[in-house]
């Protein structure tokens, strides 16, 4: 600035010399933390807050008090409709039909919690279940000797082709991938005849038989 005669002594500019609310975000530095602009999403990772650590100002990450467990997702399946297959009687392995249910994990630390709720009628035999993820079977038991690893095993009453069992499985499952997952049920019969999903096997048309469903939901719970 300009002067006349002797140039006045520098004095350091203060708080008191600036006038309250005069100083505009617009004029502020950009690396500054302000609430000039709104987030509008879920934080990011290295998104930044501002907190007291006992009485000392500081800086803090979103990734450090974020909260794990959260469901990121839930996705299901139905069957409504009554399945049955011929088995062959040599612990032969076959799907059950339109009873499988694809996820997409939104990351590979995700896990997948696996609910099922299946009714079948298998009369008098020895029948077992496992769950899958794609091809490879989960949630089954530890091998031992020439007994089945399996996730269910069912053996049916003499008069249980009047009615049907059900049973539910509850599994959290650690895929470790962002690829889409198939969760699916196999079944498989000790000796040759039919296996039966949501009926007897007598399937009977009166007050005394019944129709009934069957379900998979998948939940990806968040780390």
């Amino acid at each position: 600035m300009p002067f006349i005669g002797q140039q006045p002594a520098s004095v350091a500019l203060t708080s008191a010399d600036i006038t309250d609310g005069i100083i505009s975000n617009a004029k502020l530095a950009q690396d500054i933390i302000s609430a000039d602009t709104a987030l509008g999403a879920t934080p990011a990772d290295t998104d930044e807050f501002l907190v007291s650590d006992a009485g000392v100002l500081k800086r803090m990450d979103y990734s450090h008090i974020k909260g794990g467990g959260k469901i990121g997702q839930v996705v299901t399946v139905q069957n409504i409709d009554t399945e049955s297959q011929v088995a062959n009687g040599n612990d032969t392995y076959f799907t059950i039909p339109d009873l499988t249910r694809s996820i997409t994990p939104t990351a590979t630390s995700s896990k997948i919690l696996v609910i099922s709720s299946l009714t079948h009628n298998h009369p008098v035999q020895h029948v077992h279940f496992k769950l899958m993820r794609d091809s490879t079977d989960i949630s089954v038991g530890t091998a031992a000797g020439s007994r089945e690893s399996v996730s269910w095993n069912f053996h049916g009453a003499s008069n249980q082709q009047l009615g049907a069992s059900i049973f539910t499985h509850t599994w959290l499952d650690e895929p470790s991938t962002t690829n889409a997952i198939d969760y699916s049920w196999k079944w498989s019969r000790h000796s040759t005849g039919t296996l039966y999903l949501n009926r007897s096997e007598s399937d009977g048309d009166g007050l005394n038989y019944a129709r009934t469903a069957s379900s998979i939901t998948c939940m990806e719970v968040l780390a």
